[in-house]
């Protein structure tokens, strides 16, 4: 169960909350050919500064997060602006692998201070990207279904090693 702060949960008491979506996408380092790590930040409005990094208007929504209890992993998906092309370019450079690529889709909340203050809703791996003059959809999958991740020491695999309620004893 995730913890609010004080904060957080001193704003949400009030009437009124001024909150915003914000997503980190980091690429990274690659060796041939020689691209340094790239770490990009979107939020959906101006001037948003969290922990002294500015976030770019470019966000305009995360059209859905879908958590699932079932064997299919966790996705997401989020539309930035690409009205002017640029971001466009960095995320469809041929020579640039976007694999292994993260995303982390928050949401900030103002707090008493008048500074943001953040809450994770999602973290995941860049599964695909769709680019047109307007917008670029970016489809994302849980980090969970990354292989090698490791959940309490051990390794997530599609087949759980657990086995629950074994002696019939209704713990556990």
């Amino acid at each position: 169960m995730r913890q609010l702060s004080t904060a957080i949960k001193n704003a949400l008491k009030l009437d009124y909350i001024d909150s915003k979506d914000v997503v980190i996408i980091t690429i990274p380092e690659q060796i041939s050919p020689p691209l340094v790590e790239t770490v990009l930040y979107f939020a959906n409005g101006e001037n948003i500064e969290i922990e002294g990094q500015k976030y770019e208007n470019k966000l305009r929504e995360i059209s859905s997060i879908k958590f699932s209890t079932s064997s299919s992993p966790d996705n997401a998906e989020i539309v930035l602006e690409n009205v002017s092309r640029e971001l466009g370019f960095v995320l469809t450079d041929t020579t640039r692998v976007l694999d292994g690529s993260s995303a982390v889709i928050k949401r900030a909340i103002k707090i008493a201070d008048g500074t943001y203050e953040t809450e994770i809703l999602f973290v995941g791996q860049i599964k695909d990207i769709k680019v047109d003059q307007q917008a670029i959809n970016i489809a994302l999958v849980s980090d969970m279904s990354k292989r090698g991740t490791k959940v309490a020491g051990r390794t997530v695999t599609q087949r759980c090693i657990f086995v629950f309620n074994k002696n019939g004893s209704g713990v556990g």
